[in-house]
């Protein structure tokens, strides 16, 4: 008598590549989505990060920074304000990067990145971004 040798997939191995798949997806989805947050705060920061020099310049030539620079930024991530005073004091003053771009994710939307400059020229970055996300950089 002649066997018929088996050919394709039996149910069961069908329901295990089906059980293997969706335990990978289960871990794999919240890390690209953690990842992709996260480079969005990365984006934002580096929008807001070459005002830094632009300040700078506007401060160290006696030019009126708000003036310079304008009061409000729109960039890719996040709306740029700046905050200095009318004079060219730099004690004090900051550029804030508001996330508020449609294309932001939901767990940063509205949380805000820092970057406050002191009398002396020193930058230091806070942010109201869970630690999650939040740059290395920033406090």
């Amino acid at each position: 008598m002649k066997r018929n040798l088996q050919q394709g997939f039996t149910l069961i191995e069908l329901m295990i590549v089906v059980a293997i798949i969706g335990i990978l997806a289960a871990i794999a989805i919240p890390a690209y989505q953690d990842y992709t947050v996260k480079s969005q705060v990365n984006a934002a920061l580096a929008e807001v990060t070459p005002y830094k020099t632009a300040y700078e310049i506007a401060v160290n030539e006696g030019e009126t920074v708000t003036t310079t620079l304008g009061n409000t930024i729109s960039g890719t991530y996040c709306t740029i304000t700046v905050a200095a005073p009318s004079t060219t004091s730099a004690a004090a003053n900051s550029l804030d990067c508001k996330l508020d771009s449609g294309t932001v994710n939901a767990l940063v939307k509205d949380k805000n990145i820092t970057l406050t400059r002191d009398g002396d020229g020193v930058w230091d970055c806070t942010s109201t971004i869970p630690a999650e996300f939040k740059p290395k950089n920033c406090s």
